[in-house]
């Protein structure tokens, strides 16, 4: 990223120092991934609009869920409600314990 961009945003620094470290060392490129998703998970409303400003464009992020498994724990009744919120998911696993049902979701 552009040195007067990553000065726009101090409250990254630390995390451009580490990209910017791992970008050098390739035994710390695991560094450098970790840096990068914290910093697009770290930016809030303002930051984006920092962004945009600095770059006179549209700046936005769409947020990944990247959890691969989910356990969810709903009542017999709400089971086909609780699914349903889990589409993406391709894989699942329940049991019933008395009333209420254990479902574990992963990709």
């Amino acid at each position: 990223m552009d040195k007067k961009a990553q000065l726009a945003l101090p409250d990254f620094k630390h995390l451009f120092d580490s990209w910017a470290l791992a970008t050098r060392i390739t035994a710390l490129r695991n560094l450098g991934r970790r840096s990068l998703l914290d910093f697009l998970n770290g930016l809030n409303a303002d930051h984006l609009q920092t962004l945009s400003d600095f770059f006179k464009e549209s700046v936005t992020v769409d947020k990944l869920d990247y959890h691969v498994v989910r356990n969810v724990e709903c009542s017999l009744d709400g089971v086909a409600e609780e699914m349903s919120k889990y589409e993406g998911f391709l894989d699942v696993a329940a049991y019933r314990k008395g009333d209420n049902v254990y479902i574990s979701f992963w990709r």
